[in-house]
């Protein structure tokens, strides 16, 4: 992620957690833990300042959240006090080799190029094991941009991120697509080979 992008999250940690808190993206999350035993390890790659992971506890699970941004992580712990966050980045993850069943990544990919994406993806199938669950959410559009408050933006159609994630190693789910509304999001699901 970019340095711009990080200073930018630290900055706003607290108001961008208000403004989002309440979000829940229920279909998503279904396909994700459904047939995960309870207390399984998701990976909640660009986990902000915690909703997803603070959800994924109330559901039985066990969820590490991993951020760039120290701000989102200070705001994590807050928020979601007892779950586990490091700070990484998702084209290294500081996490063990095939040790967790699921990877959520949620808007994450977003901040990173195309190249650098394909790098998170390859880390995510690393640390995934085999038949473990992913989840990447995007969004919809060609090319990037950097935003006037200095956050990088890279936009993706589904036919580039369905591509991007089979050549990770993820079987893609069928029930991938796009979800409309104010923004229209790119959301990819898949299966570790």
């Amino acid at each position: 992620m970019h340095d711009e992008t990080v200073a930018v999250y630290d900055s706003i940690a607290g108001s961008f957690a208000d403004r989002h808190w309440r979000t829940r993206l229920e279909q998503h999350m279904a396909v994700l833990v459904a047939g995960l035993p309870p207390g399984a390890r998701v990976l909640d790659a660009g986990c902000g300042p915690g909703r997803d992971c603070a959800w994924l506890a109330e559901l039985g699970f066990r969820p590490v959240g991993l951020d760039a941004s120290a701000g989102m992580l200070a705001e994590a712990q807050r928020r979601a006090p007892g779950i586990r966050c490091i700070r990484g980045d998702l084209r290294l993850l500081p996490v063990s080799s095939s040790s967790v069943d699921a990877v959520w990544m949620c808007a994450s990919l977003l901040h990173l190029s195309r190249t650098g994406a394909a790098t998170a993806l390859a880390e995510a199938r690393r640390v995934a094991r085999a038949g473990a669950r992913l989840y990447v959410g995007v969004q919809e559009g060609g090319g990037e941009e950097r935003r006037p408050d200095g956050r990088h933006f890279t936009y993706w159609s589904l036919e580039e991120l369905r591509a991007a994630v089979d050549a990770a190693g993820f079987d893609v789910d069928p029930r991938s697509g796009t979800v409309s509304g104010p923004i229209t999001w790119v959301a990819v699901h898949g299966i570790a080979r």
